[in-house]
């Protein structure tokens, strides 16, 4: 096994691996639904003189001053108040530490089953992780358990597992899914452009970026389809409970989950790069209140 750093690398053709190009069984995964909103969230749009920005449990001073607002005095006094009760109002959407974040809803999308084809099982020898790391690294795994992206399992199969660091010194636990992608059935679809998802701000007076947390994290694996991504720890052996990132299909049918829940938005209001998000503002003021940009306080 080549030394891994968090430095791009380039990998020769030869050494790609190939997944497999035979027809996606349609029975495998159900199509998308939309069910039907509780309320309409445009009959509710946000008052152009909303109250006092009052802090609760969730949304505290503290956890505000932690999001970026841009440049000091680029947002007048009334445009921030509007921005801290519009976060306020969907506060159930945000989520600020990995407890918080939640999994796409059943109604919406059933559980991820990995295509693959007929195989033998793969058993691969653990990477020694070096001691100066194993604690960080055990620490990661308890995380991870305790939030519900690893769960512990049996199984015939397994896969490689180590850690790179991040540009900001930090550890990332990462998945060796050659062997799984090896067998897995490609999807057709394609990732998406980073010229036209760029292009398609031009013009904008200003524009809002969302992160999805934790993105692949929100897509829950098929209960049946998760032995297929077991690894060893010092923990023993685990699984993986969520989409996994690096494996075949992960990219394409992320975009597509998104694209199909924000289509009501695509394109002209917001635009969606896999986990990241830009919103789109119009130009002009609000006419109940001129000291709010019309593109600002239409950021609801």
């Amino acid at each position: 096994m080549e030394a891994q750093s968090n430095a791009a690398k380039y990998k020769s053709v030869l050494k790609k691996v190939r997944p497999v190009n035979e027809a996606m069984p349609q029975d495998l995964n159900t199509p998308l639904e939309r069910p039907e909103l509780t309320r309409d969230p445009y009959e509710t749009p946000l008052s152009p003189n909303p109250p006092l920005f009052i802090e609760t449990l969730k949304v505290t001073e503290e956890r505000i001053s932690m999001m970026n607002f841009g440049p000091s005095g680029w947002l007048s006094e009334e445009e921030t108040n509007l921005l801290r009760n519009f976060i306020l109002l969907r506060e159930k959407a945000i989520a600020f530490c990995e407890e918080e974040r939640g999994v796409l809803k059943h109604s919406y999308g059933k559980p991820y089953k990995i295509p693959v084809i007929s195989h033998e099982p793969w058993k691969k020898k653990p990477i020694p992780i070096p001691k100066s790391i194993l604690p960080q690294f055990i620490e990661l795994v308890r995380e991870r358990i305790r939030t519900g992206l690893y769960s512990q399992l049996t199984s015939i199969s397994n896969s490689l597992v180590f850690c790179v660091a991040k540009p900001n010194g930090k550890l990332r636990i990462a998945h060796d899914l050659q062997d799984l992608n090896k067998v897995t059935i490609k999807d057709a679809g394609l990732p998406p452009n980073v010229d036209e998802f760029v292009g398609s701000f031009s013009g904008r007076p200003c524009y809002g970026l969302v992160d999805t947390m934790g993105g692949y994290h929100e897509r829950e694996l098929d209960i049946n389809t998760r032995p297929l991504t077991a690894f060893e720890t010092p923990l023993g052996r685990l699984q993986l409970t969520i989409l996994p990132q690096g494996a075949t299909n992960s990219v394409v049918f992320y975009q597509a989950q998104m694209t199909w829940i924000l289509q009501e938005e695509i394109p002209e209001q917001f635009g969606i790069f896999i986990d990241d998000g830009g919103m789109k503002g119009p130009r002009s003021t609000l006419k109940e209140n001129p000291l709010i940009r019309r593109f600002f306080g239409n950021f609801q």
